[in-house]
């Protein structure tokens, strides 16, 4: 939208970085003026979104409200049709409060326990190349890394120490390949 069209080169240039495409919606979350439609929204990601091997979501801790709309609108439509699995919310799933979360009680989002979920979580492959197309990335946002502040460096350093990305998927299901490769 035009509200946040000075944002859009960051989030394409990241996209390339990790061989996706970036696509814009008119719907953006209640910090900007125009209205979220999930048909609106659905009509356009649907044919994308159906002809997937696995749809990766967000899922923990979900606390971006664009994050938590996404996930709960994709779970509601697609949760039947295609595989889903969720991937831990970066900056906000490295803040200190959140890590020891985690170590505590694991990585529980109250609306996918709600949703039915029972998560198995994951850490998926990572080679050299995904973490240079991932840090590449990353830098793509300097503007709002630097907003987030000490978000932004507590996820530096999670990164640079775990080197990881987790993964979830509901432990009824078998792993995604996509993710994680066959099974051994």
């Amino acid at each position: 939208s035009r509200f946040h069209g000075h944002l859009l080169h960051p989030y394409a240039a990241a996209a390339a970085a990790v061989g996706a495409k970036a696509m814009w919606l008119s719907h953006d979350d209640g910090a900007y003026p125009s209205r979220r439609d999930p048909k609106e929204i659905l009509s356009v990601l649907a044919p994308i979104l159906l002809a997937a091997t696995v749809v990766l979501l967000p899922g923990w801790p979900l606390t971006h409200a664009d994050h938590r709309f996404t996930t709960m609108l994709m779970i509601e439509k697609l949760r039947t049709v295609v595989p889903l699995a969720f991937y831990v919310e970066m900056p906000y799933g490295a803040s200190p409060s959140n890590l020891l979360k985690s170590m505590l009680r694991g990585r529980h989002s109250a609306p996918l326990v709600h949703a039915g979920f029972d998560l198995t979580w994951r850490a998926s492959s990572i080679d050299d190349l995904d973490w240079a197309a991932k840090r590449a990335a990353i830098s793509c946002y300097a503007g709002e890394l630097e907003a987030l502040g000490s978000d932004t460096r507590w996820s530096n350093l999670h990164d640079r120490v775990v080197r990881r990305e987790m993964i979830a998927y509901d432990r009824s299901l078998p792993p995604p390949d996509l993710l994680f490769g066959p099974p051994e």
